[in-house]
């Protein structure tokens, strides 16, 4: 997932390498959530999904065909589009994230809207989040040039 060139060498276009690369972000962003819930109990650690969005520019790569039935079309749809929320009502379920949710049981967990999902198996795999976390960190230390986190830091 860290090789563009690798990871990405069998989308034939640059609308779905973007795509892949969107889903493999959003997998190791649930990945670490996971680990961090571990590592500091003592704080609420979420993966919010606000789900589909029409309306938004999320869609500006594509024709204009499609970014007109994004912007336009898709959230007069929205009482009938499966999985789909508007703005209002995606902001309205993360600001209660932040404001009236008990984050420190929540911990850990996915939650579409306002409500905890397992998320793929992929997500809740222990030896594919400790990777995910290694090579994180090996990402991390070449970048700041020595081991990361510091020797004082690790567990």
């Amino acid at each position: 997932m860290a090789d563009p060139a690798r990871s990405q060498a069998h989308r034939i276009g640059i609308i779905e390498r973007g795509e892949a690369r969107y889903c493999a972000s959003k997998l190791l962003n649930l990945m670490h959530v996971r680990h961090l819930a571990r590592e500091l109990p003592s704080i609420g650690v979420i993966a919010f999904n606000p789900s589909v969005v029409p309306g938004t520019d999320i869609g500006r790569d594509r024709n204009w065909l499609q970014q007109l039935g994004w912007k336009y079309l898709m959230p007069l749809l929205l009482p009938i589009l499966p999985g789909a929320r508007g703005l209002g009502r995606s902001a309205g379920d993360l600001f209660w994230l932040i404001r009236d949710a008990d984050t420190l049981r929540l911990s850990g967990q996915y939650i579409d809207g306002r409500v905890p999902r397992t998320g793929s198996g992929e997500s809740r795999d222990p030896v594919k989040i400790a990777r995910a976390v290694e090579v994180a960190r090996e990402i991390i230390g070449r970048a700041v040039g020595r081991p990361w986190p510091p020797a004082a830091q690790r567990a």
